[in-house]
């Protein structure tokens, strides 16, 4: 059985907003290489190792979804490894170098179906932004994590325009 699209980006989303506030962070932080840069490593990196990196996008089978969660949980869990280490330098460093394994395998998957994950991103950052409450104050929940307000929009749609438009309807 397939996944639909819907149910791609639905996946895809949960791991880009997160990745997305990462992002930011790490322009913000940059040594000095340009954000495009990234993303034509992510290519070269794809093609290097003669993985897919098509021009269009196209829905992943459900063996290259569950490949891809396998992973990904796996390097979720070296989380648990950074919570031993006591120095903070040493902490901190793991830290990035965790943050930045996740990010670089979900562009790199991202680029393998064909994904422009740069305009993505873009499009759930504007969507981010649109959570504010009424007020125009930040809504958190007890852990911290940013909740909806009432002008909160879903990127879902953006995606998908954005998505039929690159793969010219072939998604």
């Amino acid at each position: 059985m397939e996944v639909s699209i819907d149910q791609f980006v639905a996946v895809l989303i949960t791991a880009s907003l997160v990745l997305s506030l990462i992002m930011v962070f790490m322009q913000s932080k940059s040594s000095g290489v340009a954000a495009n840069d990234f993303y034509a490593n992510v290519a070269k990196f794809n093609k290097m190792y003669k993985l897919p990196c098509p021009s269009a996008p196209h829905p992943p089978t459900n063996q290259e979804i569950q490949i891809f969660k396998s992973i990904i949980m796996e390097e979720v869990h070296e989380a648990d490894d950074i919570l031993q280490i006591v120095d903070p330098l040493d902490r901190s460093v793991a830290m990035a170098d965790w943050l930045g394994d996740l990010i670089i395998y979900c562009h790199t998957m991202a680029a393998r179906i064909g994904l422009p994950t740069k305009e993505i991103l873009d499009i759930i950052m504007q969507s981010n932004f649109s959570k504010l409450g009424a007020d125009g104050e930040p809504i958190y929940d007890e852990r911290g994590k940013v909740e909806k307000g009432p002008g909160y929009w879903k990127p879902e749609p953006s995606i998908k325009k954005l998505l039929v438009g690159n793969g010219k309807g072939s998604v």
